[in-house]
């Protein structure tokens, strides 16, 4: 971690962490940790520790077993923590646990609380639980669990595994993905896998999107009824047309696995995490304390991790999609159309740049040589958007207009 105005990190390191979440009320950071079985509390400006539900003597009293995701939410005044067991409810100020909301399987056992989608506006909170196929829906300000939804199988006698849910509220819809029921030697999936879609004010089954062999994060850009979702078995991210529930492209991130969630930032612009291989995992040249996150320096033969063993740091690597570029191909497939006013040399140029289906009337689209792309990304580039769709683009300063085919 990095202290605001600085670029040497603090003496600090994480085990395991896995959920964040900022408080800008209060200007902390909640960290969640695996390893530890705790929820930390940063200070926001200077990264310094203010408090932690991790107990050095007694290890096993940590707040949340198994914590995943955080969900800051200041409306209530409380930080909701998934993990085995379920939700747990602490307050923004005290830090203190408020409740814990228990999540059982259907033999009595406790389940897990996946990742989240908090609407702080309409005071809910929603969960799906992994083992038991369902998605609860709880009542920010009185914790209580106010619907239950059964979640849809498309294959009666595979696993659904429900990982993370989000809402479209100008659709009126709940999106949630599942992994389903995935060999993962062979890497052949027995089915279910992909999003389920229900009513999102009477949590009714509407429809099944199947996609990829391992549906894991799910994600809306409710500004352009867009949902994206990763496939962690193969690394693409979904992109899906919240209109007509349909996968509009399946957007390669470069790695063979491991695509492990998905952001729309407020400016709308997507991200992803990948844990791939764009970069070889390392040893450190430190050794880490998995209760403490503290680090000192030491030999390479010096034990890192759990049992002695040494620690290879697992490398992630944060993907940018190019948001106006899909809407541009989704605009292309939805209206069939032609490039004017330029040579076809230069419509196949500009269509390869833009990723867009062939649309040319006589000629499929070529592959163009390297020095070619090398030549075109010098050229500035911009759309031009009427609506939601592109009636138009910037190629190096001239005007292109996309007109209806007569096709």
């Amino acid at each position: 971690m990095y202290p605001s105005g600085q670029t040497e990190a603090t003496s600090k390191q994480l085990a395991s962490p896995d959920g964040i979440a900022i408080d800008d009320a209060h200007g902390t950071i909640w960290v969640t940790q695996t390893r530890t079985n705790s929820v930390t509390v940063y200070d926001l400006y200077t990264k310094k520790e203010l408090w932690t539900s991790y107990d050095a003597q007694n290890p096993e009293n940590g707040s949340v077993s198994r914590p995943r995701e955080v969900k800051v939410d200041a409306k209530s005044g409380k930080a909701f923590v998934s993990g085995s067991g379920g939700v747990t409810v602490f307050d923004l100020k005290s830090h203190q646990v408020i409740q814990k909301i228990n999540f059982t399987s259907s033999d009595g056992s406790a389940d897990t609380g996946m990742n989240m989608e908090l609407d702080s506006e309409g005071g809910r909170l929603y969960v799906p639980s992994l083992n038991s196929g369902t998605l609860k829906a709880i009542n920010t300000d009185t914790l209580a669990v106010e619907q239950i939804i059964e979640l849809h199988k498309e294959v009666a006698d595979a696993q659904l595994r429900p990982s993370d849910v989000t809402i479209d509220k100008s659709l009126g819809e709940i999106y949630v993905s599942s992994q389903g029921d995935m060999d993962r030697e062979t890497k052949v999936s027995k089915g279910n896998s992909g999003i389920t879609v229900y009513d999102l004010k009477t949590g009714e089954y509407k429809k099944s999107i199947n996609f990829g062999k391992q549906t894991l994060a799910i994600t809306a850009d409710e500004e352009h009824d867009v949902v994206y979702a990763t496939d962690f078995a193969t690394g693409k991210i979904g992109v899906i047309d919240g209109r007509t529930g349909s996968i509009t492209h399946e957007v390669s991130t470069g790695a063979e696995g491991g695509a492990n969630d998905v952001l729309v930032t407020p400016e709308g612009e997507v991200y992803a995490v990948v844990r791939d291989k764009f970069a070889d995992n390392v040893t450190t040249g430190y050794t880490l304390d998995p209760t403490t996150g503290k680090f000192k320096e030491a030999a390479s033969t010096e034990p890192k991790g759990e049992n002695g063993a040494d620690t290879p740091i697992v490398v992630n690597s944060l993907v940018r999609l190019l948001r106006r570029l899909l809407l541009f191909q989704t605009s292309l497939s939805v209206i069939p159309c032609r490039l004017s006013r330029l040579s076809p040399r230069l419509q196949q140029q500009a269509l390869y740049i833009l990723g867009a289906p062939a649309l040319l009337p006589h000629k499929p689209l070529m592959v163009i040589p390297p020095f070619s792309r090398m030549f075109l990304k010098g050229i500035p580039f911009t759309p031009i958007f009427s609506g939601w769709r592109i009636s138009g683009f910037l190629l190096g300063g001239l005007m292109v207009p996309i007109t209806p085919s007569s096709r």
